[in-house]
C-alpha cells in the first residue's frame, strides 16, 4: 500500500529535482569547466526528469493492478440468517403496529384537545408522561 503512495511522489521528486539542476544550468549559476562533463551531466538530467515522469505515470497505472477491484472480490461472507424468519417476524410485528395504531390516533386527538383547555398551566402542554408532571 505504501508503494502505491511512494512511488508515484518519488518519481515526481526526480522530475523536480532534475528540473531545478537544468533550471540552475540554464540561468546560469551552474557551470562545469569541463565541457564533456557539463554536457554529460545536462543530458543525464533530460533523461533523469523524463524517467521521473515516466515512473510516476507507470506506478499510477500500475495502481489498478496492485489494488483489489471492488471490495465485493475481497469479501465473501456467506448469509448465515433466514430470510423467511425475518420476514415472519416483521409481520408479527406489523401486526401488533396495526391493533394499536388506531388508539394511539385517538389518544393523540384526546391530547390536542386537552391542551386547548383555557387557562391550561404551560408545563401541562409539555412532552412527558404523567409521572412526570406529578413529581413538578
Amino acid at each position: 500500500m505504501l508503494r502505491l503512495v511512494f512511488n508515484p511522489l518519488t518519481g515526481g521528486f526526480l522530475s523536480v529535482l532534475a528540473g531545478d539542476l537544468l533550471y540552475l544550468y540554464y540561468s546560469g549559476v551552474w557551470h562545469d569547466p569541463i565541457k564533456l562533463i557539463e554536457i554529460t551531466e545536462v543530458v543525464l538530467l533530460y533523461i533523469l526528469c523524463a524517467w521521473g515522469v515516466v515512473w510516476m505515470i507507470m506506478t499510477i497505472k500500475m495502481k489498478g493492478q496492485l489494488c483489489p477491484k471492488s471490495k465485493r472480490e475481497e469479501v465473501n461472507m456467506a448469509i448465515k440468517w433466514s430470510a423467511l424468519k425475518v420476514s415472519e417476524a416483521m409481520d408479527e410485528a406489523e401486526g401488533f403496529i396495526k391493533e394499536v395504531e388506531t388508539p394511539l390516533g385517538l389518544a393523540k386527538l384526546v391530547v390536542t384537545e386537552a391542551r386547548k383547555i383555557p387557562n391550561l398551566p404551560q408545563y401541562m402542554g409539555e412532552s412527558g408522561d404523567r409521572n412526570e408532571l406529578r413529581q413538578r
